[in-house]
């Protein structure tokens, strides 16, 4: 059969260079064009990267003894062919016949005799016959690999994605080995991506090492190798990895541009940098955004800040590739920067009270009758205070009587009068309460936006009760625009006070991405600390994911468990789940 594309003769349907069907050879055709495609590949060094699927009419065997016979065929014209032309053409016979060997990813022994006793005849040497079938093997091999990932390669990856982002160096030290095998496994751009970044980052000599055993290496391998290299000093093998990306051509090319920058940035040499980062057009991978955004920060800060880019996303690669300090360790430094500067102040202001209070002394023994007027006004100031705390306390407490129909009947309307008396007067307590009245609609007609006003004066006085009624206005968009980063900033701020129902429901913001990316681990943290106070929805959360696997290691008894637990206080669906267990 012909290819009227690639204007040569193969067995099957499809053509196994271009992937056009194969037609009869037409009686007019002069001659046979040789596409040496795959062969000049292999011969020059270069990568072969071919998805074509191979076809073949003989179902039985693979039909590898069928290439013998065009061997006399080179003989006939050899004398019309230059010796390269005619290597050439044995090395593209002898691909095609190993091709056709590998069409069930399988290498039988007979087949390994026949591709020897093939070799021999057309006088290939056992060298550059090796390179090309082993070059088939990584290309079938590839072929064969999947491309959606199981459920434990998923939560290895967003533990993986978590890691970077948060800069975890020892977490990803402790993971990036038990990657390997997925990483062979899947055919699969993110995963590779990412693992080969943390290889090139924390473990440079193994992610040389794997490159160079490789025969064949994928896009992001040969990406972050060229970082690799050059943290090991090699800069030529650098160079040569760097070339060697034009050959992915589904990526964009201005994710070279991009790497080169980083490269001259890693060898101290800014100007360069900077000229390369010019060249970026912005068309490059879009994952790789923050790696683009980290070299931003470093030549051009300014501009980094104007784009949304800031250290603590870019931690990664600021530190792990640029030598930059990490921001958490920077910030820490500030900190106690901070406090030692705070203690000298209070040191300081220490002294001048000693000072003030020696002076005060001396002026008393002076004037002491004028100190006991002092002393009076002091203490008719306290007394006067204490009276104003009590009126606003018992102000809340009349509220709270009317609310609840303690010792008088129930009435709404009387319990808004006395909380709103002791919340404009600050009471945080009051001013939730009466926030409660405004929301329920009880004393007063419903007025979401009146009710956020009195959480919000409640919540910043860092009463927890109020921080979560507001978070929740903020998640549910009720009386406020709808905001899941300020839902979670206020709930967090009540769950760190130890407010169960907040801590529930900021471990859901978690587990659904409410406000940015899943985070499954910190999901379940917050569930287990509301679990812990007895909060059956939380109980039942944390009981699924453990049932799972979602955030923790799978475990049906603690499963079982916390169902229980939820279930012993009447929640319906942990005692579902509970029974299916049992």
């Amino acid at each position: 059969m012909y290819c009227p594309n690639c204007k040569q003769e193969y067995d099957g349907k499809f053509c196994p260079e271009c992937g056009t069907k194969l037609i009869e050879k037409p009686t007019n055709a002069s001659g046979i064009s040789l596409n040496l495609g795959d062969a000049n590949a292999i011969s020059g060094g270069l990568h072969v990267n071919d998805s074509h699927a191979v076809h073949n009419e003989d179902k039985s065997i693979h039909n590898i003894s069928n290439t013998t016979s065009n061997v006399t065929n080179i003989t006939q014209v050899s004398a019309q062919k230059t010796e390269i032309e005619l290597l050439q053409e044995r090395k593209t016979q002898f691909l095609n016949a190993c091709k056709r060997a590998y069409e069930d990813n399988v290498l039988e022994q007979r087949e390994v005799v026949e591709l020897e006793e093939l070799r021999i005849k057309m006088g290939l040497d056992k060298t550059t016959a090796d390179n090309i079938l082993e070059s088939v093997r990584v290309m079938s091999d590839r072929n064969a690999r999947k491309s959606e990932l199981n459920p434990i390669a998923k939560t290895k990856l967003k533990i993986l994605t978590s890691n970077l982002q948060k800069n975890e160096v020892k977490a990803l030290m402790d993971q990036i080995d038990s990657l390997e095998p997925l990483v062979r496994r899947y055919d699969h751009d993110e995963l590779s991506r990412k693992y080969y970044l943390v290889l090139a980052a924390l473990k440079p000599e193994k992610c040389i090492e794997q490159k160079e055993r490789t025969k064949t290496d994928t896009y992001w391998e040969a990406f972050w190798s060229y970082l690799a290299y050059i943290k090991a000093g090699r800069l030529i093998d650098a160079e040569e990895t760097l070339a060697s990306l034009d050959h992915f051509s589904s990526y964009p090319e201005d994710n070279m541009t991009v790497l080169a920058a980083a490269g001259a940035l890693m060898m101290g040499d800014k100007a360069e940098a900077k000229e390369y980062l010019d060249a970026v057009n912005g068309d490059f991978t879009p994952a790789l955004q923050r790696f683009v955004d980290s070299i931003y920060l470093l030549l051009e800060p300014k501009t980094a800040k104007d784009m949304g880019a800031d250290e603590d996303t870019c931690a990664f690669y600021l530190v792990n590739f640029f030598g930059q300090k990490d921001p958490k360790a920077k910030a820490e430094e500030e900190r106690l920067m901070r406090e030692v500067a705070e203690a000298e102040r209070k040191r300081k202001e220490m002294e001048e009270q000693k000072r003030r209070e020696e002076e005060s002394r001396k002026k008393a023994e002076e004037e002491p009758a004028k100190k006991r007027k002092s002393r009076l006004n002091l203490a008719a100031v306290l007394s006067a205070y204490k009276e104003l705390q009590e009126d606003i306390v018992s102000s809340y407490l009349k509220g709270d009587s009317f609310y609840n129909g303690k010792g008088v009947v129930k009435d709404y309307k009387e319990a808004v009068k006395w909380y709103r008396k002791a919340a404009e007067q600050g009471y945080a307590k009051a001013q939730n309460a009466l926030g409660d009245c405004y929301y329920n609609g009880e004393g007063v007609d419903a007025d979401d936006t009146e009710a956020v006003k009195w959480y919000r004066k409640a919540a910043e006085q860092g009463f927890a009760a109020a921080q979560y009624n507001l978070g929740d206005s903020y998640f549910n968009g009720e009386g406020v625009e709808r905001d899941y980063t300020e839902a979670i900033k206020w709930y967090r701020k009540a769950a760190e006070q130890g407010y169960a129902i907040a801590q529930n429901d900021l471990g859901v913001c978690y587990f659904e991405g409410k406000g940015g990316v899943e985070d499954y681990f910190e999901a379940v943290k917050w569930f287990r600390k509301a679990a812990e106070q007895g909060l059956d929805t939380a109980q039942y959360s944390l009981a699924n994911c453990y049932r799972r696997g979602i955030g923790v290691l799978k475990d049906q008894s603690l499963a079982k468990e916390w169902y229980k637990k939820a279930a012993e206080q009447g929640h319906l669906r942990a005692q579902d789940e509970l029974n299916e267990l049992i």
